[in-house]
């Protein structure tokens, strides 16, 4: 007790007034210390503390904890007790999945920022969420022959087919004084491949109040023509990455199935992983980390 009145002591001697504490005491959001802070014009000595179970959490695009600028000088001190998580990364329903967002702001310049995490605590960034998985590849074409009468009687049997859509006569052709007419006629008929199924949606990042989701798997691809290949399955979506780490990107769809005419196409490839919030953003701004709990997520 008498180190912590020695303490305030010699702030308010440096700094000329009572240092600026703050408390944390409930689950907050997108909290800008300096605005918490009233925003000082002066050089401020800010201390912040965090209680244990209460997490500050980021929303939408935010961070979870933004420092500020302050003045020139200006000490501020953080002392985490509970969680600070930025948000989790959006599955890739329809693309690429969302990068996860950072947990702590602190890169300004002409102040110094101590963040003391301690032991049971955490500092996390956002997990990235998973790509959509990729379209299945077409399906072969396909062929076949298709029968039926000529017409009537012409120059000659294939022009009797002629008449009817035909291209040949494979069957009897009648003569007479007319000209010649095809009982039976033949063609080949293409038949196109069947499409490919959807690629499966990608899952979620973890981050505040949002779980770490796997991607779901792609639809079967649709049946072709006579004779063509069915459409490929579509990719399964990537999984979503937990605090702190990257989604996964989505699978490749599979290759359509060949026909008799043609061979089926590749799947296309899934979309890019969203990338993981960042536990800290310092810069080359003066930040200590004294870290006795759990950070993930990267460093910048």
């Amino acid at each position: 007790m008498a180190g912590s009145l020695q303490s305030i002591f010699m702030n308010q001697r440096s700094f000329g007034s009572p240092p600026i504490i703050l408390t944390i005491s409930s689950t907050t959001t997108n909290y800008n210390l300096f605005t918490a802070a009233g925003s000082p014009s002066t050089l401020s000595n800010v201390i912040l503390n965090i209680n244990s179970s209460v997490t500050v959490g980021g929303t939408g695009s935010s961070t979870a904890l933004t420092v500020g600028q302050f003045p020139t000088g200006s000490v501020i001190t953080i002392n985490n007790s509970g969680n600070i998580d930025g948000f989790g990364g959006a599955a890739g329903t329809s693309g690429a999945g969302g990068n996860g967002g950072d947990a702590i702001y602190a890169d300004y310049a002409n102040q110094t920022v101590v963040i003391n995490n301690n032991s049971g605590a955490n500092i996390r960034g956002g997990g990235g969420g998973g790509g959509l998985g990729g379209t299945g590849g077409t399906g072969g074409s396909g062929s076949f022959t298709q029968t039926g009468s000529g017409g009537g009687y012409n120059n000659t049997c294939t022009a009797s087919c002629a008449e009817t859509g035909f291209t040949s006569c494979i069957g009897t052709c009648l003569s007479g004084k007319s000209g010649y007419s095809c009982l039976l006629c033949s063609k080949t008929v293409s038949s196109s491949g069947g499409a490919g199924g959807a690629g499966g949606s990608g899952g979620a990042g973890q981050g505040y109040t949002q779980s770490q989701a796997n991607g779901s798997t792609g639809s079967a691809g649709s049946s072709g023509g006579t004779n063509a290949g069915a459409g490929g399955t579509g990719g399964t979506g990537g999984d979503g990455g937990v605090f702190g780490a990257s989604g996964n990107a989505g699978a490749t769809g599979s290759t359509g199935a060949n026909g008799n005419a043609g061979s089926g196409a590749a799947g296309s490839a899934g979309s890019a992983l969203g990338t993981a919030g960042r536990y800290l953003v310092k810069g080359s701004s003066s930040v200590t980390l004294n870290n006795n709990g759990t950070v993930a997520g990267g460093l910048a």
